[in-house]
């Protein structure tokens, strides 16, 4: 019944996007912010962050490599071949030092990235993300589903662990939206490496000042957040009232405020 449903699964979602639409978008002028987003990639989620940080940031949106472009390449779909790949656009666009601004899952590729190239990173926010992820029963359910199901149907599922219940409705709509289409394999393969993950007894040599931001109200990943902001030297820690998962893009404002405020300093 297993095999006969990821024969299914993988069938429902046959179509595989083989690369990223961008590997990177800029916008405006000034020292160097480079964003990575989530699991599923989208970047919609900082629509009305980076015109509030184009003023003094030239701000560089990343956008995560698929599963096909790795297997394209012969290489293993890991965290640090996400760093590595993050490394090389830099390297492409002539950058030798930036800030990162990583979220969820892209919080993650942004730790492994400052251990990896710890010389590159001026500063660092992390956004509702942690060392481990130490997910709830309810969202363990859905990814171990996940692999049984199209990638609409576990975007629509997957609402109730990213979203809180008090959410406008328009910001569950912009992650069902977007996360409906993205590439249902590259998502799965992420959904490993994050159950996989254990930085816990590294993120305490990062030495670049770091600001963790964590929704008050975050179910899914607010107290691992805090555990891992206790182990980064320094840390500061930005509480979002009230703010789930997706404090930042409900929020952006105060979101903005407190990013141009810690980058400011550098």
């Amino acid at each position: 019944m297993s095999d006969l449903g990821m024969r299914l699964g993988r069938l429902l979602n046959r179509r595989q996007e083989m690369v990223r639409p961008f590997r990177y978008k800029e916008f405006g002028e000034g020292s160097p912010v480079v964003i990575i987003p989530g699991l599923d990639g989208l970047t919609e989620f900082f629509a009305d962050i980076t015109p509030q940080l184009t003023p003094r940031h030239r701000v560089i949106v990343y956008y995560l490599p698929l599963l096909a472009e790795a297997q394209a390449a012969g290489e293993p779909y890991t965290i640090e071949y996400l760093a590595a790949d993050l490394k090389s656009v830099l390297d492409e666009l002539g950058v030798a030092k930036t800030h990162v601004i990583g979220e969820s899952f892209g919080g993650a590729v942004a730790q492994t990235f400052v251990l990896a190239n710890p010389d590159m990173v001026d500063r660092l926010i992390l956004i509702s993300t942690c060392a481990k992820f130490e997910l709830p029963m309810r969202t363990r359910q859905v990814l171990r589903l996940q692999p049984y199901m199209p990638q609409a149907l576990f975007a629509r599922l997957h609402v109730g662990d990213v979203c809180e219940r008090h959410d406008p409705r328009w910001a569950k709509e912009v992650f069902v939206r977007g996360a409906a289409w993205a590439d249902h394999q590259s998502v799965l393969a992420r959904g490993g490496i994050l159950r996989d993950l254990d930085l816990r007894d590294r993120v305490g040599s990062i030495a670049c000042p770091t600001m963790v931001v964590i929704g008050g109200a975050d179910h899914m990943t607010g107290r691992p957040s805090r555990e891992t902001a206790a182990l980064i030297p320094g840390c500061e820690v930005v509480t979002v009232p009230d703010g789930g998962h997706l404090c930042h893009m409900v929020e952006p404002d105060l979101f903005s405020r407190a990013a141009l405020d810690f980058l400011g300093r550098a």
